[in-house]
């Protein structure tokens, strides 16, 4: 609940464990007394990586068609393909995507959605579903396609679109994130994706191998354990990690 004059104060339904700040930003869409919604940007330590996507329950929120959302960005789950016009001359012609090893079809420049979406599911095994809407026509049969992978094996991966076939323009997908509020350019937020922060591995080397713990605070900063043997002399070795 949130106080509806300054200082804005806001009431929790549960106690707050987290860290304390001095000033945090709160905003808030439309006038005084034409109140549309609020808006909240959190923004997490880059290095602690892609996080889980926060839960959100508006079950108690009052009023006539009232609704809660959380967006987030997941590394490569949403894209864009575009055709774009590299003359005054019309497109024209086929392009094809690539996922991982697995490619679709011939499709045509003025490919429908849904005809992309079925070429994808029919001929990439690895993707079970996906959502793809037109978004926009540029003139010049140029236009591009909003892509979101719902269901996939493994990590999410950028398509390659390979246009060779095309005359008159050229095709390329790019990775892209959801937009919060993105009808109202003055309170729209892009989201951002996380990827995994740096891993440390401590150990002291002499007589015998021991092995430390790294866990990381904030602001890049690390926290290393480790038993300290009883006799012998040590030397501390700090190195990083790659999963594989």
């Amino acid at each position: 609940e949130m106080a509806d004059v300054a200082p804005f104060t806001v009431t929790l339904s549960s106690p707050y464990l987290g860290e304390s700040t001095a000033s945090s930003n709160i905003y808030q869409h439309g006038s005084s007394g034409n109140r549309q919604g609020y808006q909240y940007i959190v923004s997490f330590d880059d290095v602690l990586g892609d996080l889980p996507e926060l839960g959100v329950d508006g079950a108690l929120l009052e009023g006539g068609n009232t609704n809660i959302e959380v967006t987030n960005c997941d590394w490569n789950v949403h894209q864009i393909l575009r055709t774009y016009a590299t003359g005054s001359s019309p497109i024209e012609g086929y392009f094809y995507l690539v996922y991982c090893d697995e490619k679709t079809r011939m499709l045509s420049f003025s490919a429908s959605a849904e005809e992309i979406k079925n070429a994808i599911l029919s001929d990439i095994t690895s993707i079970h579903s996906i959502y793809i809407t037109h978004e926009q026509d540029f003139g010049l049969g140029a236009n591009s396609w909003a892509i979101q992978l719902k269901s996939i094996d493994g990590d999410a991966q950028v398509f390659f679109a390979e246009g060779h076939l095309l005359s008159g323009g050229t095709v390329e997908a790019t990775k892209t994130c959801p937009v919060a509020s993105e009808g109202q350019a003055q309170y729209g937020v892009e989201s951002v994706a996380g990827r995994r922060g740096e891993e440390f591995v401590v150990t002291l080397e002499g007589p015998s191998s021991v092995y430390g713990t790294v866990n990381h605070l904030k602001d890049g900063r690390y926290l290393a354990a480790y038993t300290s043997p009883r006799v012998g002399t040590y030397s501390l070795s700090v190195q990083s990690a790659h999963f594989g």
